[in-house]
């Protein structure tokens, strides 16, 4: 058998193998969710286990402050990479950090853009934050609202007219992951009203995130 036989064999066996290989990216499609509170722990966990979400890991590392926040994410990540010291690339393609402003606490807005600021650098670094709280982006799982609150408490008790018996600690029911696609539109509306107005408040970016994981939802299906 000649050679240039035994050449164009060894070309189809190695186009083969190529086309038959799993794209390395996908083993590192991972998104690491650092949250400041119970309430975004259960609710990520939540999703979590709905949507087989078996690339994504939610920290809950017990601080609030953006800054620590964002220091413990990093730290996490450390600890996590099996590949540190080395070129190779993190085991997470995105960090997540999820925090509430908590209107109109000034230096938490400032502690805020100083966490941002500070992650400029990492492309793979994002924020999902909510003003007042976290439970806004609850409420827009049921209306679409610009309605001023004057702090998170103001939020929760609004909350309970769709969710009578929400504490911190609920676990998000079936109806709220139900209604994750309604949320999304109407936190969108959202962003436009507040840019059309000129407005900061109230706001969340966790529609960001939640799109992200319905993307990672559908490749796990």
């Amino acid at each position: 058998m000649s050679k240039s036989h035994y050449r164009k064999k060894d070309r189809k066996c190695i186009k083969n193998n190529i086309k038959r290989r799993p794209s390395s990216r996908n083993a590192y499609e991972k998104i690491f969710i650092v949250v400041e509170g119970h309430s975004e722990e259960k609710y990520f966990n939540t999703l979590k286990r709905h949507w087989k979400l078996h690339t994504v890991v939610v920290e809950n590392p017990d601080c609030t402050d953006p800054i620590n926040l964002l220091d413990k994410a990093l730290k996490l990540l450390e600890e996590s990479n099996p590949n540190k010291n080395t070129m190779l690339e993190p085991p997470f393609d995105e960090v997540w950090i999820v925090y509430d402003l908590e209107q109109p606490n000034n230096e938490r807005r400032k502690l805020s853009k100083d966490a941002k600021n500070r992650a400029k650098q990492k492309s793979n670094i994002h924020f999902a934050i909510s003003d007042p709280s976290f439970e806004f982006w609850y409420i827009l799982h049921y209306e679409t609202t610009t309605k001023s609150f004057t702090d998170a408490n103001n939020v929760e008790q609004y909350l309970k007219r769709y969710w009578k018996n929400y504490t911190k600690n609920s676990e998000p029911t079936l109806e709220i992951v139900e209604k994750t696609t309604v949320a999304i539109k109407n936190a969108q509306w959202l962003r436009k009203q507040l840019e059309s107005n000129y407005a900061e408040a109230p706001m969340t970016d966790v529609d960001q995130l939640v799109v992200k994981l319905t993307v990672f939802s559908s490749k796990n299906q």
